[in-house]
């Protein structure tokens, strides 16, 4: 466990050994709080960050604005990520209809390889009704 004032450890030092976070003394800054929770939340952590925030009811003012600021990053991120999907999607997309167009282009080229092979053999009947296949296109 580690006490710690946000604006004082949102920046610097990682905490990723540290599973438990009080904070002490309130700062109107929504990203000092973020940033030093983020602070345990690095590689190498292992298991869930409790984080307990100790104010005094002189500080509701500044509780509720940071409420308001987290209900606000909250339905950024919730919009971004509708955003990244849709975005997401529509690559995707794309890339399943550019895989198709190759497959399509490949079966083609085949099919045209195939019948210029076919072109290139001439079946010739002998006076003895035996077939002999030759190659070339000389007719």
């Amino acid at each position: 466990m580690i006490r710690k004032r946000g604006d004082i450890a949102g920046f610097g030092l990682n905490w990723q050994h540290c599973g438990r976070q009080v904070f002490a003394g309130f700062t109107y800054s929504f990203e000092k709080i973020y940033q030093a929770l983020r602070r345990s939340l690095r590689y190498g952590r292992v298991g869930p960050v409790q984080a307990h925030l100790i104010y005094a009811e002189s500080e509701g003012s500044v509780r509720a604005s940071l409420r308001h600021k987290q209900e606000l990053y909250e339905a950024q991120l919730i919009a971004l990520k509708g955003q990244y999907e849709t975005e997401r999607d529509a690559i995707l997309r794309e890339l399943d209809e550019e895989t198709q167009r190759q497959k399509v282009m490949a079966e083609q080229r085949l099919e045209i390889a195939r019948l210029r092979q076919a072109d290139n053999r001439e079946v010739e009947i002998q006076g003895n009704g035996a077939r002999k296949t030759r190659r070339g296109a000389s007719r």
